[in-house]
């Protein structure tokens, strides 16, 4: 009997896990449409159009942002990393990389591994959910990214044990390291990353090591595997699904898209992110308590990238359930979080931004009126032009 694509992908996604336990030493990179944005641009010369911070140390919960590429000089390592890497995910389900993908030039080694097809490409959201829990048990795994305090703080946790069970058991010994500058300025720091995680392996006797630092990843995932003699998995965004994150660890803003695992009551996860990033303003914690209450109101798809309103294709769910949640955030927001971010000048017009949204998307009582009173104007504008047609 035939195996529908859910069953493929899970067995794809046990499959991985067969041919990481074979291999002592062995990389898994993933090649992301911003990664063949950024390997065209190379190609033909340019200037890496994605590797850019918010220079605001807070951004409003209007704005999304996301970072990808790197400095031209590392494009050689990159490439490289693509070629002989132990296990390359193409990635080709997403329709930009299978687009472009016959007008990147780079050449895999032979007897390396990769995806069997698209309908088992960007398997680590499957295999996160299905395998890692068993694989955590009999590995020491260490969780390097933006987010990996923030994922060592919630660990602490019994309420955000409970949750995670069914991805991470709550007896698996898990082991963390937060980047240098929280992952800000990757490329520039490439090396003395790479350096500060060979230690961290060393120190920890890791044998599993799961890396999230965007474009970097992919060049030190082969590297660290090659010369530590152990498993790198370039994780991408998993470790801000496993801390169920609206915010990347590197910057106070929203993200682009987030994938989805399980939830993180916001009384377990906003102390966490106060304890993860205890130097951050009270406007940058105040953007990233904005962009968590947001998050509640996703998409919320299982092996999926839920993109975030404000990015084509992306949208809010105002279900039910949603608005629950959100509004159990934001009474939490309202009674531990507003007074201090009313205080701060900053913060005090972040959380006016954050009142806005909430009256655009129609949230509430207020809401409904305001789309209401949009609506009305809307109309009257159409008739006011029909008229003076006439």
């Amino acid at each position: 009997m035939s195996m529908n694509i859910p069953e493929i992908r899970r067995a794809a996604a046990a499959e991985l896990t067969t041919l990481m336990e074979r291999h002592t030493a062995f990389s898994l990179v993933r090649l992301g449409d911003g990664e063949v944005r950024w390997m065209l641009e190379m190609q033909e010369c340019q200037p890496g159009s994605g590797y850019r911070y918010v220079e605001e140390p807070a951004v409003s919960v209007e704005v999304i942002r996301a970072v990808n590429g790197m400095e031209p000089r590392h494009f050689p390592r990159f490439v490289a990393a693509l070629e002989e890497a132990t296990y390359l995910d193409y990635c080709d389900s997403i329709p930009n990389v299978r687009r472009y993908l016959p007008q990147l030039k780079f050449e895999r080694k032979t007897k390396l591994y990769r995806n069997a097809t698209a309908e088992t490409s960007n398997i680590i959201f499957e295999w996160t959910f299905y395998e890692l829990g068993s694989y955590a048990r009999k590995h020491r795994c260490l969780f390097a990214g933006a987010e990996a305090a923030l994922l060592e703080k919630l660990w602490d946790s019994p309420v955000y044990r409970e949750h995670a069970a069914e991805v991470l058991p709550a007896d698996a010994q898990l082991y963390f390291h937060q980047v240098r500058e929280d992952g800000r300025r990757y490329s520039e720091n490439l090396d003395l990353i790479k350096s500060d995680l060979k230690e961290e392996i060393r120190r920890q006797s890791i044998d599993t090591l799961f890396l999230s630092l965007g474009t970097g990843a992919k060049v030190l995932c082969h590297e660290v595997a090659r010369e530590a003699g152990i498993r790198v998995i370039d994780f991408g965004s998993m470790l801000r699904a496993l801390t169920y994150s609206g915010s990347p660890g590197y910057q106070a803003c929203r993200d682009m898209h987030n994938p989805y695992l399980f939830r993180v009551p916001p009384a377990v996860f906003l102390p966490a992110l106060e304890r993860a990033f205890p130097a951050q303003s009270i406007a940058q914690l105040t953007a990233r308590v904005h962009a968590q209450l947001v998050l509640e109101l996703h998409r919320h798809r299982r092996f999926a990238f839920n993109t975030s309103d404000g990015v084509d294709g992306g949208g809010v769910d105002l279900s039910p359930e949603n608005l629950v949640h959100f509004q159990e955030g934001r009474s939490y927001y309202d009674s531990r979080y507003r007074k201090r971010a009313l205080a701060d000048p900053s913060a005090r017009q972040l959380d006016a931004d954050f009142q806005r949204w909430c009256l655009k998307k129609g949230i509430g009582l207020q809401g409904k009126a305001f789309q209401l009173a949009v609506r009305s104007k809307q109309w009257v504008r159409r008739v006011v032009r029909a008229c003076s047609l006439d």
